[in-house]
């Protein structure tokens, strides 16, 4: 019911947010984690798309297997991914395809991910892990990349 409430009252925004966050809990429960490191190392997973002023449009619960789980979506683009690319699809907006600009970290960041989101007309921004760029890409590696940051800061 809440996710539904939560999808009815979307207001059109252009800049998304996705995310994992967690709920406290400390009780006794099958689906609770615990992540160290984090503020809130208890509690429920959960994978969530927000506005850029912080409101939750839509979410997942984590709980090991995910009920929707779609082995398309997780083969193409991963367990983490998967569950954002159902969430948008729920959007109602996503049917009219609204240029969504969506922001995320490195955890969901992929090649095959950010030219999905360009098919859909979509823009993405996130940092990368350096084991997901492919071979035949030619960005600088990173150990090179601040071989030349210490030349440039020598020279100033």
């Amino acid at each position: 019911m809440i996710k539904n409430k939560c999808l009815e009252n979307v207001v059109p925004q252009k800049h998304l947010d996705y995310d994992e966050s967690m709920v406290k809990y400390f009780g006794k429960h099958g689906c609770k984690q615990f992540i160290s490191g984090k503020p809130i190392r208890f509690g429920y997973k959960m994978w969530c798309v927000n506005t850029n002023d912080g409101y939750l449009v839509n979410f997942e619960l984590y709980q090991g297997k995910y009920p929707r789980e779609n082995e398309k979506y997780n083969s193409i683009f991963g367990k983490a991914v998967s569950p954002l690319i159902l969430m948008l699809e729920d959007l109602p907006n996503s049917k009219k395809h609204l240029p969504y600009s969506l922001y995320m970290n490195n955890l969901f960041t992929g090649i095959n991910v950010f030219n999905y989101f360009k098919y859909l007309g979509f823009s993405a921004i996130s940092t990368i892990r350096q084991n997901r760029i492919p071979k035949n890409c030619p960005l600088t590696d990173k150990k090179n990349f601040q071989k030349k940051n210490v030349e440039v800061l020598k020279l100033q």
